[in-house]
């Protein structure tokens, strides 16, 4: 058999399922009967592996300025490189911190449209009568 074949399992809904099946087997590695055990095992283990336990709680770092922000990825950077962090926890800190940045963006922007808010008010020519 190929090595580039398709699972032949069928879906619920009559969908042949889209996976590369296993090399000289007629199904991928979900629906190979042969590999159930190891399937059920795989899941068991990803649905553990979910579960992140911090021993140590990690250093506070205030963030109160972009500047901030790359001291705090590259400490990250650091932690995961040492072993000492987990990368699950990493790019949650990467995730958020890119939403960290884009906030301190609007919020620069909003302070420079008050300034030129404030700038064209003062230039407003004054109507005669008022």
């Amino acid at each position: 058999m190929s090595d580039d074949k398709k699972c032949k399992h069928k879906l619920d809904d009559g969908i042949q399922c889209g996976a590369w099946a296993l090399k000289e087997k007629e199904f991928c590695f979900s629906h190979d009967p042969e590999s159930r055990e190891k399937k059920l095992e795989a899941v068991r283990r990803g649905g553990l592996a979910r579960e992140i336990a911090i021993d140590t709680p990690l250093a506070t770092i205030a963030v109160a300025s972009p500047k901030d922000v790359v001291m705090l990825l590259a400490q990250t950077i650091h932690e995961v490189r040492a072993g000492t962090l987990d990368c699950r926890i990493a790019n949650t800190i990467g995730y958020l911190t890119g939403h960290l940045i884009r906030a301190f963006e609007v919020a620069e922007l909003d302070g420079k449209m008050e300034e030129v808010r404030a700038v064209l008010i003062e230039r407003r020519p004054i109507k005669k009568g008022h």
